[in-house]
């Protein structure tokens, strides 16, 4: 049964009340058809309020994904899986326990009283704010949006009035934020929309801590994406008094959807809410060959939130579930790998992964490591460069069983964070020696190896670079910056990287190894500045920027580029993940053949998707190479 809180948000004490709700039709009337990019994170709903509202009350609610997996309705969580409410000076914030990104926050609210009796005639109330705006209300009912509007001009009001009154029954107020804006939704209905950022909207607070407003508050959502009208209309008619949708667990592993996962002694694990599932709860886990869970392959009950398979079979589809307290969670997926390794094949793979500390990143602290090694085995990767990702490179590659190199200073002198920005190489071949030092600098963050394929019966090196941000061309030519400041900015970074080419080269001096460079360049291609109809890029056509073509007229091959030659119908871009904005191609990845062994590049893509949440400002890069 779902319970409602109700709030009485003032200076000094929250007070709550049980509201009893009655039990209608099927739980299926609750889910939000998702039909755009669009996740839901969690469902707010409370068990029992007499305890004060803390994080044991919240359960999370399964709704149809964005992505269809083969058919199934899927409900997709955050990297962990609930969300924090903070009760704080008369109001509660409602925000991701993991950092997340573009969040659309749903609520609704049933006012009780607008004001004590003391409340001065001309004050508004504030009945929620994000990070963006302030929706309030006065003692008439009156509805206004206070935003911080960077385009404001001096003299505009502060509270924009919306036209809409509180009214004496249930509200459905809605902030759905895309790439330029936060829309405001009042019954469904948009009032206002303000520009918006990447770095905001990532939580919402119901009350003020001047407030004296009364209501109850039911129904909070919260979304990754911008929600259409069709998705708005869906939750503004949802029934409040209707049975909610319970996800007995949530966040499997490994996560919907993956493949190449190990097929002898895999571990499936799950998380639940203690509210949810007490101690001394029993799972029982399914697991099928078939969606329709004919032909299990194993049924087992455990008291713990994970269970070890012995042995399944390689190159097969796997469905499984949990049910706790006859809650049946959805039906998750995976592919094993295949018993055999394609060693026809090489597979290199760039990923900046925006690295936060040893076990995440910026935008999943939490899980990030975990998920990385996931999308490393299904992108089916031999050599992985980890830009940025020098802290996840351990916990990453003995997830893998792999081997690694990093750029790490045990006592930085800017602090152990500092290292979070430098670079790792991982390969599941055997290191036989590192070509230099590896580089921390600010400019000249770099490793290099050389590692053996037992398969190809060669030596393969492998360089990573990584120069500064600081005056990148990406950014200079986005601002429309003069030729000759682009090009003085590039040729300031561009020995970083011709220093690293000539060390390796040292260690290679017959360039009979095959050699393989990726990292993000903080560069444009010169090759993307050529028959591109981008607005941005046509005074810069006819340039040659020194760090893509110094690498390319040292005989490195971009395998991207050299697989989609048309620049405007595969821009390639790999940053602006986390903004939703996709800017530039600036990371990359490379080859040069050796005299015994050479590479065709067969296929190369940008991607930006995991199951749970994705992982970084930058998408990834995969290019799978044919062995010649």
């Amino acid at each position: 049964m779902v319970n409602k809180v109700v709030c009485r948000l003032s200076l000094s004490f929250v007070t709550l009340f049980l509201v009893a709700c009655n039990d209608h039709s099927s739980s299926d009337d609750r889910r939000v058809d998702a039909t755009s990019d669009v996740t839901e994170l969690a469902h707010y709903a409370f068990s029992d309020p007499a305890d004060g509202l803390t994080n044991q009350h919240i359960y999370s609610m399964p709704t149809p994904a964005s992505r269809d997996s083969g058919g199934d309705n899927t409900s997709q969580f955050t990297d962990s899986g609930t969300l924090e409410i903070t009760e704080r000076e008369g109001s509660f914030t409602f925000g991701a326990a993991d950092a997340t990104y573009k969040s659309s926050y749903s609520i609704k609210v049933r006012p009780k009283e607008l004001f004590y009796p003391d409340a001065n005639e001309n004050s508004k109330l504030i009945v929620f704010q994000t990070a963006i705006g302030t929706l309030k209300v006065n003692k008439k009912g009156e509805l206004f949006y206070d935003s911080r509007d960077p385009q404001r001009q001096e003299g505009e009001p502060v509270d924009i009035p919306l036209g809409q009154s509180m009214s004496s029954g249930w509200m459905s107020l809605i902030i759905a934020s895309d790439d330029d804006f936060e829309h405001v939704y009042i019954n469904g209905e948009e009032v206002y929309k303000v520009p918006n950022d990447y770095s905001t909207a990532s939580s919402v607070t119901v009350g003020g801590n001047d407030n004296s407003l009364v209501m109850e508050l039911d129904d909070v959502r919260q979304f990754i994406g911008m929600l259409d009208q069709q998705q708005i209309n869906s939750i503004v008619g949802l029934d409040l008094k209707g049975r909610a949708v319970v996800a007995p667990v949530y966040r499997p592993t490994p996560s919907r959807g993956m493949n190449n996962v190990p097929y002898s002694a895999l571990t499936l694990e799950w998380a639940t809410h203690e509210a949810m599932q007490p101690s001394g709860t029993e799972y029982q886990v399914e697991v099928a060959t078939d969606k329709g869970f004919v032909n299990k392959v194993y049924l087992e009950t455990t008291d713990e939130t994970r269970l070890v398979l012995p042995s399944l079979e390689a190159d097969v589809d796997y469905f499984w579930r949990v049910t706790a307290n006859q809650l049946v969670s959805d039906t998750f997926s995976f592919h094993t790998a295949p018993a055999e390794h394609d060693v026809s094949t090489i597979t290199a793979m760039e990923f900046n992964v925006w690295s936060a500390n040893k076990s995440g990143t910026n935008t999943a602290p939490i899980h990030g490591s975990h998920y990385i090694a996931e999308l490393i085995r299904d992108k089916g990767a031999d050599i992985v460069f980890l830009t940025e990702g020098s802290l996840n490179a351990p916990a990453v590659a003995e997830e893998l069983h792999w081997n690694y190199r990093r750029a790490y200073v045990e006592n930085d002198p800017d602090g152990p964070l500092n290292c979070r920005y430098y670079p790792a190489i991982l390969t599941r071949y055997d290191i036989k020696k590192e070509l230099f030092a590896a580089g921390h600098g600010p400019n000249d963050k770099k490793v290099g190896i050389r590692v053996h394929s037992d398969e190809l019966g060669e030596d393969i090196d492998v360089l990573l670079s990584h120069p500064s941000a600081n005056d990148a061309s990406d950014a200079d030519i986005a601002l429309h910056k003069p030729i000759e400041v682009v090009l003085e900015h590039e040729r300031s970074r561009l020995f970083f990287v011709e220093e690293e080419l000539v060390k390796a080269q040292e260690n290679n001096p017959d360039a009979a190894n095959l050699t393989i460079l990726g990292g993000d360049l903080n560069s444009v291609s010169y090759l993307d500045l050529q028959n591109n109809s981008r607005e941005s890029y046509q005074d810069y056509a006819d340039v040659r920027l020194p760090i893509t073509s110094y690498i390319h007229d040292s005989g490195f091959v971009d395998s991207y580029r050299s697989v989609h030659s048309d620049v405007n119908s595969y821009p390639g871009e790999t940053f602006g993940a986390y903004a939703h904005k996709k800017s530039d191609r600036i990371d990359y990845i490379f080859h040069k053949d050796g005299n015994s062994l050479t590479l065709e590049p067969i296929e190369s893509y940008v991607f930006s998707s995991h199951p749970a949440v994705w992982l970084s400002d930058h998408m990834g890069l995969v290019t799978k190479y044919r062995v010649n």
